[in-house]
């Protein structure tokens, strides 16, 4: 049932985040919803679903952004497993702690991504180009992450999966 929800949550999230416009301000860098998805797993279920949503959120985000299929998976994969392994040392449930793990972790993901299409030769961003796409999914990931997670958390009420982390 919670891979329902999960499938669900990614529906969502995928046709929110392509329906929302972009700006120059932010290197033209979309709304991370799937990058606060996989926070989201990674703060408050277990591993197996952690890697789950990582998985699928990276695909779909690759879809979506036409990049190398498996470029973002891997990245929210590897983000989403450090979360996980370290969330009994944070405040799961505070709002600071998801602008500062939505920032972190939505950058870290744009600037893997970035450097493995700048390897490939697919791009070659001007460097200012770069830097605003950097620093736009910095601000964004702090923004919308704690969105996500609000939104999230009253899904999961609402079908009755409240449980935090269960193993």
């Amino acid at each position: 049932m919670k891979q329902i929800a999960l499938i669900f949550a990614l529906f969502i999230a995928a046709v929110v985040q392509a329906m929302l416009p972009t700006t120059a301000w932010s290197g033209w860098a979309p709304a991370p919803l799937m990058c606060g998805l996989v926070l989201y797993y990674a703060l408050t279920r277990p591993r197996y679903l952690v890697l789950e949503a990582a998985l699928l959120a990276g695909l779909i985000e690759d879809s979506l952004g036409q990049m190398p299929l498996g470029t973002s998976s891997f990245g929210y994969a590897v983000a989403g497993l450090i979360i996980e392994n370290y969330r009994e040392d944070v405040v799961v449930n505070q709002w600071t702690t998801h602008v500062v793990f939505g920032a972190l972790v939505n950058v870290a993901v744009t600037l893997f991504a970035m450097l493995m299409l700048i390897k490939d030769g697919l791009i070659q961003p001007p460097f200012v180009y770069a830097a605003l796409r950097l620093v736009g999914a910095f601000a964004l990931g702090g923004i919308v992450s704690p969105i996500v997670f609000t939104l999230m958390e009253r899904l999961e009420n609402a079908l009755g999966h409240s449980e935090a982390v269960e193993d």
